[in-house]
């Protein structure tokens, strides 16, 4: 059985992908590391990484997907759609491909699943739902549900079988976009869920723990997710005092990487965790 880890590097989020990157690769050495890079991109990547560049997506449903509701960065949506087309290649590839979002920081072995998987799971699709959330703000949002499944995998860490890869592919995705532009908030997201959905394993949340989850004492992260619009390194302020414990595992893990990263990045990172420390 062969697995990698593949992840898309955005021009927006060098300094993230630095972290998020070194950090898995610190837990999981065994696992190889597969990044794409957009061509325009400069970037000094660590030499265990394979290097993979492609030329900028584009459609015309990236200018009115999500409307004004879209979740996600709209320039982003040529590195996030590259996802799609980055499971489609490595499905011919590995046996299984693990998708890494690069707001996220690795503190522990995601070994214990990795065992759990043979040719007996390579038709599934491995990741932590969080349908409650999801259901919390699509009815505040007042959208129609695009994904009527039970489960809806958040795919910051996810895990594709070979097999189950078998049933996306980049056009399939663009047509989904198209059928229903106003309701995909989270187009990558939502077209996997929507694909993938016949056969799934739940991981548990510590897998991916997400920072508006104040249960951390009891549930010890395997890799954090700062999802969201409250993030270490961004200039908005977080209001929930529990986001202290996740900014902190962050702020020394940059600060024990100082050399890797741009000063401005460290800066903001320090501020914000000052910040945090004094919620509540």
């Amino acid at each position: 059985m062969n697995i990698c880890m593949s992840c898309v590097i955005d021009t927006n989020y060098v300094n993230q992908s630095l972290i998020a990157i070194k950090s898995f690769h610190e837990c999981n050495s065994e696992i190889p590391i597969i990044a794409y890079i957009e061509k325009d991109v400069s970037i000094d990547i660590f030499d265990y990484v394979e290097v993979r560049r492609y030329e900028r997506n584009y459609n015309d449903v990236f200018e009115y997907v999500g409307g004004d509701l879209l979740l996600v960065p709209r320039d982003a949506m040529s590195s996030i759609s590259q996802r799609i087309k980055a499971l489609e290649k490595l499905r011919n590839e590995y046996d299984y491909v693990i998708n890494l979002d690069m707001d996220t920081l690795t503190v522990r072995s995601i070994a214990p699943i990795i065992s759990k998987l043979d040719n007996s799971t390579l038709e599934y699709f491995s990741g932590v739902d969080e349908r409650e959330n999801r259901n919390k703000w699509v009815k505040s949002l007042g959208i129609k549900e695009p994904v009527k499944t039970e489960n809806y995998f958040n795919t910051g860490f996810c895990i594709y079988g070979s097999q189950a890869l078998k049933a996306i592919s980049y056009d399939d995705y663009i047509k989904v976009l198209k059928s229903d532009a106003s309701n995909f908030l989270c187009p990558e997201q939502d077209y996997l869920n929507l694909r993938l959905q016949l056969k799934n394993i739940k991981l548990n949340p510590t897998y991916n723990m997400m920072i508006s989850d104040n249960r951390y004492q009891e549930r010890i992260p395997t890799i954090i997710h700062y999802l969201g619009i409250y993030k270490p390194w961004a200039t908005t302020r977080p209001i929930n005092k529990h986001v202290s414990y996740y900014f902190a595992n962050y702020a020394n893990y940059v600060n024990n990487n100082i050399s890797i990263l741009d000063t401005e990045f460290v800066k903001q990172v320090n501020i914000n965790y000052e910040f945090s420390k004094n919620l509540g």
